[in-house]
């Protein structure tokens, strides 16, 4: 009875995997324009879309947090980009990954930046994170999805999402 209960509980797993990630597609890769605009003014909007791309790119980019010498440089590194909420849920896997040895030999960067919902002040937005082995030239990629909102330091990534393809 409990391996039947296992199979049941494993299946509604998989099945869960697949419809978040349909969901997400549809959410993400299908959208034309964004879904919520708020009352911005075109060239507010133009701005703040700019700025929310700009810094999806240089969070997925960046990769100086890897070097990080003590805890309080990897938070400032980190709230380049991301809230202070965010940050205390990363840092101590974070820093735990830098004080492995590890050889990085990856390019990485985000792609098919779409943004989903913006307003003043919060955006949801979904993209694909492209690792390129620059040893082997193998290509990985990965679907995320990101809440941001404005802060007084501008926009930061208040939930990051990874979807594994």
């Amino acid at each position: 009875m409990a391996h039947r209960n296992n199979e049941v509980i494993r299946r509604c797993l998989v099945l869960y995997k697949y419809i978040s990630i349909v969901l997400f597609m549809s959410l993400c890769f299908f959208i034309k324009t964004p879904s919520v605009i708020s009352d911005q003014s075109n060239d507010t909007l133009i701005k703040n879309k700019k700025e929310i791309i700009d810094l999806i790119k240089k969070s997925v980019a960046d990769t100086e947090w890897m070097r990080a010498s003590t805890r309080k440089e990897l938070d400032t590194i980190l709230g380049r980009y991301y809230t202070a909420l965010l940050i205390s849920k990363l840092n101590n896997s974070t820093w735990d990954f830098i004080n492995l040895p590890t050889d990085w030999d990856y390019f990485i960067k985000a792609e098919n930046i779409k943004i989903a919902s913006i307003s003043e002040n919060k955006a949801i937005v979904c993209f694909e994170i492209i690792e390129i082995d620059t040893l082997t030239c193998n290509k990985f990629s990965n679907k995320a999805k990101c809440h941001l909102i404005k802060t007084e330091n501008g926009w930061r990534i208040n939930q990051l999402i990874i979807i594994d393809s």
